[in-house]
């Protein structure tokens, strides 16, 4: 894992809404943390546990 993926990570987390959990589904479905912030709302909402609200906050 490099630096920039840590700092996605970090990111995500810090998002209102986002746990570990969702953290690890998101990751699990696109591979690099920083890909998740590049993702439309459907594409995030697509992901299991991830709804239109948490979407839209990562957006």
């Amino acid at each position: 894992m490099n630096l920039n993926s840590i700092d996605s990570l970090i990111n995500l987390l810090n998002i209102k809404r986002v746990g570990p959990q969702k953290v690890r589904s998101l990751v699990s479905a696109h591979k690099n943390p920083a890909e998740v912030f590049s993702l439309s709302t459907r594409e995030i909402c697509a992901v299991n546990g991830v709804d239109l609200k948490t979407a839209r906050a990562i957006r």
